[in-house]
């Protein structure tokens, strides 16, 4: 019985060993992709009031489909509604894209 109960924590012993090198081989091959994900945050100026308004519009919207939780109708307009603005957001970001350019090479500025 003891033959049985040494040879589980050698074995076991060795697995801890290879989860932690795993895990450590791991930390260091995710850190440069860690180091580029917080240098893209930081670039993002959140003050801006597009981002603003986009991160408010998600909360809102995350916060109404939580509260109609219980109406079907509800959700199948939220549904659709959240459908029709990935339909046309290629359009409406082509549109606003022209409308920057006009008022970019505007006199006004």
């Amino acid at each position: 019985m003891e033959e049985v109960r040494s040879a589980m924590e050698q074995q076991m012993d060795a697995m801890a060993d290879l989860v932690q090198k795993l895990s450590g081989e791991l930390r260091t091959g995710l850190q440069p992709a860690y180091e580029n994900f917080i240098g893209f945050f930081h670039a993002i100026d959140w003050k801006e009031p597009w981002i603003m308004g986009l991160m408010a519009f998600h909360a809102l919207f995350l916060l109404v489909t939580l509260l109609s939780r219980r109406r079907l109708n509800f959700h199948m307009f939220l549904f659709l509604f959240s459908l029709g603005g990935v339909y046309f957001a290629e359009s409406l970001n082509r549109l606003l894209r022209k409308k920057l350019e006009e008022l970019l090479n505007s006199k006004l500025l």
